[in-house]
């Protein structure tokens, strides 16, 4: 089982800020990734996140603004929009959110996002014996009524 990725952050720049604070107060809805417009949706992100949800049936969303912020903070290559969707299977599973939106990235990252160093030295971490990335495990993306009775010596 992986580790809770656990990082202190950094603060967000001139720009993120003014970002975040347009998207709180915009008149816009946040959607859904699933449900964005196609020039959001169709974008690399995007589309990794909604594979691998939909791959893994995944029963939480990821909103638009959620992403936007990610991807202007830290969320810089593929890696580490795994460990972005890594991080909210840790919180649907822990505490049941199901809606990743603004609010929420306000909540997970009260600080900013996490560092390149700090985002490297998980990857790494996560690392199986013969260099194989365990984040890709289907076992870690389970639903939350078998993870409670997964034990990784007997599978599912």
């Amino acid at each position: 089982m992986l580790q809770d990725f656990k990082f202190k952050g950094q603060p967000l720049t001139q720009k993120a800020m003014e970002t975040f604070i347009n998207l709180m107060l915009s008149k816009d809805k946040e959607v859904s990734l699933r449900n964005s417009a196609p020039e959001i949706k169709n974008t690399f992100p995007a589309g990794l996140l909604l594979k691998r949800m939909e791959a893994y049936k995944l029963p939480y969303e990821i909103s638009d603004f959620f992403l936007c912020m990610c991807l202007m903070t830290w969320a810089d290559r593929a890696g580490w929009f795994v460990l972005l969707l890594y991080i909210c299977h840790r919180q649907w599973q822990k505490k049941g959110i199901k809606w990743f939106g603004i609010e929420q990235f306000a909540e997970l990252f009260p600080w900013g996002g996490p560092t390149k160093e700090e985002c490297e030295t998980f990857w790494d971490s996560q690392k199986g014996p013969k260099g194989e990335s365990l984040i890709d495990d289907p076992a870690i993306w389970i639903s939350k009524e078998d993870f409670a009775h997964y034990s990784p010596k007997e599978g599912l």
